[in-house]
């Protein structure tokens, strides 16, 4: 699947590609109803549970700062991610809430103050069958 979205802070034009087909959504501020149905179809449970995960990291060992660099347009300190390089007290905490063998590896880029402007993100978590599921995002926050 694949969400793109362009926002201002009036409306809300998205777009998303999945298996069945593009499908648009149009939302603004003005109308709740609109605002908060582009709202759903951008964010769904992909973007809930990946900001989840991300928020179970944040100030973790498995963060690591990589240095400034600039990207979309912003000046960003980038940081890399990977919990399986975390602290054992680290790494316990990650395993006891998304099982041993599960991880997160990528890159997010945070302006000064603190607004995310790029992330990759990879990540698995081990089911308890022995499989694995994995799933990948990408989000930019571009200036305009």
């Amino acid at each position: 699947m694949d969400k793109e979205a362009e926002i201002t802070r009036q409306t809300m034009d998205v777009t998303i590609q999945d298996k069945s087909g593009s499908h648009k959504y149009h939302g603004v501020r003005s109308d709740e109803a609109s605002w908060n149905s582009a709202v759903l179809n951008l964010s769904g449970s992909g973007f809930t549970a990946m900001s989840a995960r991300i928020d179970s990291i944040k100030d973790k060992s498995a963060v690591v700062p990589a240095g400034a660099e600039p990207r979309n347009g912003y000046q960003t300190t980038k940081y890399s991610i990977d919990t399986t390089n975390a602290s054992s007290s680290d790494l316990r905490t990650y395993e006891a809430f998304f099982g041993s063998g599960s991880y997160e590896k990528g890159a997010i880029w945070i302006t000064a103050d603190g607004c995310p402007v790029k992330l990759i993100l990879d990540e698995a978590t081990i089911q308890a069958n022995g499989s694995v599921d994995k799933d990948h995002f990408e989000i930019d926050m571009i200036k305009r």
